[in-house]
């Protein structure tokens, strides 16, 4: 069971060492990561950190699964990634985090960086099993979870790979965090969420871009086979946004709004985009996802003049 206490937690120290790792998570997605892996306490069930980049997220769980006396067991934390460089924007990430020059010694699309997140989490390498791949080719998952974070779903069946091999592992009372929640790029992630509400609740703690969900009811293999976010989507786009968006508020209000005008970006349905973007921009100059709207809103524009 997560045992968190949110108030305890406001009053916990922070380890200032899980700010060193290099890494794309702020300071409060870190103290997320934390403060749920030290609430495990000695639990015998397995944490996933499904991308883990460079190692900055399985630095703070193991400094968090570290945090008492008792030793965290052997291989404890599986750490998922392809560990190379197969997006653009990772390209551009890498480049601006290596000294200079180093793109001659061949950071390239498809280049690993696996020695990077071995160096970074070396302390912790005890603990650490490590799953290098593509996590759509149906890895290996731990039977029992109890705290699963996922930053790896940018794309679709990467979303539909961690719904249908991840999500049913974990155990009632365990913990998800998604660490890209509060960001609109990838909407199907939103629409994960919601179609497993009934399963989840929100945790009353969130970190920069993460937010965290108890697992109150197991998901069972049957139904996240049937999940099909992307599918979903594409049949029920608005509505499902029109739900999604009336059932939050704050923050998750109004990157659900943005993420609606991403998801209908990336259906092609361009005019629908164009209307919905404009309409949320005029409602709200000051929306605090203007860019991100705009440049779905740019990008539909873009597209119709072709």
């Amino acid at each position: 069971m997560v045992r968190f206490d949110y108030q305890e937690s406001l009053a916990r120290e922070i380890p200032a060492a899980i700010l060193r790792p290099a890494g794309m998570l702020g300071p409060n997605d870190r103290r997320l990561l934390y403060l749920l892996a030290r609430s495990l306490g000695r639990d015998a069930a397995a944490v996933v950190d499904a991308g883990s980049l460079i190692g900055a997220s399985a630095y703070c769980l193991a400094e968090g699964l570290c945090g008492d006396d008792a030793p965290a067991a052997d291989g404890i934390l599986h750490c998922y990634d392809t560990f190379r460089i197969t997006e653009s924007y990772l390209l551009d990430y890498f480049r601006q985090l290596l000294p200079v020059g180093m793109e001659r010694a061949g950071i390239a699309m498809g280049w690993s960086f696996q020695d990077l997140f071995e160096v970074q989490t070396e302390p912790f390498r005890r603990l650490i099993t490590v799953h290098a791949g593509d996590i759509t080719n149906h890895p290996s998952v731990p039977p029992d979870v109890a705290l699963l974070c996922i930053d790896i779903c940018t794309s679709e069946a990467a979303n539909a790979a961690v719904c249908a091999d991840f999500i049913p592992n974990v155990r009632a009372g365990g913990c998800i965090v998604y660490k890209e929640y509060l960001r609109p790029w990838h909407p199907y992630v939103q629409v994960a969420v919601h179609l497993l509400r009934a399963h989840l609740q929100r945790l009353p703690i969130a970190g920069d871009t993460s937010v965290a969900f108890e697992v109150i009811r197991p998901v069972s293999p049957e139904l996240a086979a049937t999940l099909d976010p992307a599918r979903r989507l594409a049949e029920d786009c608005s509505e499902l946004f029109a739900e999604i968006i009336a059932a939050s508020e704050g923050g998750e209000r109004t990157c659900a709004e943005a993420a609606h005008v991403r998801a209908l970006q990336r259906l092609t349905r361009y005019a629908d985009c164009i209307a919905a973007g404009t309409a949320l921009l005029e409602q709200n100059p000051a929306h605090p996802y203007a860019a991100e709207v705009t440049t779905f809103v740019g990008f539909a524009q873009q597209q119709r003049k072709w």
